[in-house]
């Protein structure tokens, strides 16, 4: 019999497979990286938005090269619970949100509503904001 795994090694084991994605992928954007993204397309300097740990290049990068220039207005929708998963089992491929689908994103930790929000809201992670649910 194999012994047992520790909670670390499955999670870590989880990340090398794909079977998670980090919050942190550098390739990926998350709900900070957006937060900043329409903070700077809406005239925020980087010296103005709050510390939010290391720079991502790839994560902003991706996010310019989904949305493009921002003009005047900029809509942004949000589907709270509304997972890839969850869009693409039950969407086919011609539905309006799968054609316009932009760019994939994850979440913060932990992907909470309260946490993704005020993460949203102040442009940085829960563990600076200090909000990872609502009790």
């Amino acid at each position: 019999m194999a012994p047992a795994s520790t909670d670390c090694q499955r999670v870590a084991q989880w990340l090398s497979t794909g079977a998670i994605k980090h919050t942190l992928d550098p390739t990926t954007p998350n709900s900070v990286d957006l937060a900043r993204f329409i903070a700077r397309a809406n005239g925020a300097t980087p010296e103005e938005l709050p510390n939010a740990g290391p720079a991502r290049p790839e994560a902003e990068a991706a996010l310019v090269a989904a949305v493009g220039p921002v003009g005047q207005h900029f809509l942004f929708v949000l589907l709270d619970g509304m997972g890839m998963n969850l869009l693409e089992a039950a969407l086919p491929p011609s539905s309006f949100l799968r054609r316009h689908l932009a760019q994939p994103m994850h979440s913060v930790f932990p992907a909470t509503t309260t946490a993704a929000l005020n993460s949203l809201a102040s442009a940085v992670h829960p563990s600076a904001h200090g909000l990872p649910g609502w009790t």
